[in-house]
Parts: structure tokens; sequence; C-alpha cells
């Protein structure tokens, strides 16, 4: 298959396939997100993403800087998202959200201690706000399809019920 770069830095690669199909491959594949859950609710931030043209719905993450442990990164952008400061993080395991058109890979940590909470720090682009949605609320969106645009966080609530399957029972959602 031929292939033709159309663009490169030192972040990523853009390539043209044969097939007329864009791929993007990140120099520094790895990101990571966070599930929170705070009492019987999950810490979620809404943020403008630009090739939606829209806000949605997603879990606190961004990129891990170079040579940065999973876990700091998480904790890191954690704090610097939603001014959350946790404590005992659980590793939920990678997902490759897009990789018909990426390399990217995303490590999901989940978390229930929160040992502060403060301000945001958030980069001057961000559009992000920090919302919470009942535990209950957010499987019964996901199953009506109104929580839909974004893989990891599925990813995250899937882990989540795997680990309390009492999530999904059958009198759970009414």
């Amino acid at each position: 298959m031929k292939i033709k770069q159309i663009f490169a830095n030192d972040y990523i690669n853009v390539d043209l396939k044969g097939n007329d199909r864009l791929t993007f491959v990140r120099r520094s594949p790895a990101s990571i997100v966070i599930l929170v859950q705070h009492h019987d609710q999950f810490i979620f931030i809404r943020q403008y993403r630009q090739p939606l043209e829209q806000y949605i719905i997603q879990l606190p993450g961004g990129k891990v800087e170079d040579d940065e442990e999973f876990e700091t990164a998480a904790r890191r952008e954690l704090l610097e998202e939603t001014g959350i400061r946790c404590g005992k993080l659980e590793y939920y395991g990678k997902i490759h959200p897009s990789p018909w058109v990426t390399n990217e890979e995303t490590h999901v940590f989940f978390t229930e201690e929160i040992i502060d909470i403060s301000v945001p720090m958030l980069e001057e682009y961000e559009k992000i706000e920090t919302i919470s949605i009942s535990i209950k609320k957010c499987y019964e969106l996901v199953r009506i399809g109104e929580l839909t645009t974004d893989a990891e966080l599925h990813f995250a609530l899937f882990q989540y019920a795997l680990r309390n399957p009492s999530i999904l029972s059958q009198n759970h959602f009414h």
C-alpha cells in the first residue's frame, strides 16, 4: 500500500494511505483518563471538542509527558482539570480508542479516594467544566443512547460494572 507523508513534527506524523485514509501516528502515543467516584456520583468534565464542534462529557485526563509514569500523569491531569487530589488509584486497563486512524493508547484509572478539591489549573486554551452525574443516571444515559461520544468513558464504565455487577441488575433501571 502506498503511503504519502502529509505532515510531520516532533509530536505527530500525518500520512495519507493508498485508500485515501489519513492516519495520525503519535511519537508518544500514551494518554490517561480517570473515572472518579464521589459517593453515589461520577465526576466528569464537559469539554469543548473542535472536531465535533460541541461540548461533550468525558473523563478527566490527557497526555503522558516524556518519562512520566502513568499513575503520576493521572494524578497530575486530575488535579489540573478538576482541582481534585486523589488517594489510591486502580488501573482499569488500556484502550486504543481509534485504532483505524491513530496509534493512540489510553490508560484508564479509577479512584474513589478524594483527598482535597481546589480550583482547576486549566491551560489557557482549555474550555472545561467539572460536572457530576449520579451513577444510576449515568448508566441510564448510556442505555438510552444519550451519553455516546467518548469510547474511553464507555470503557471505564464497563470496567466499573464488571467490578460492581449489581450496578446493571434488572431492578436498577426504571
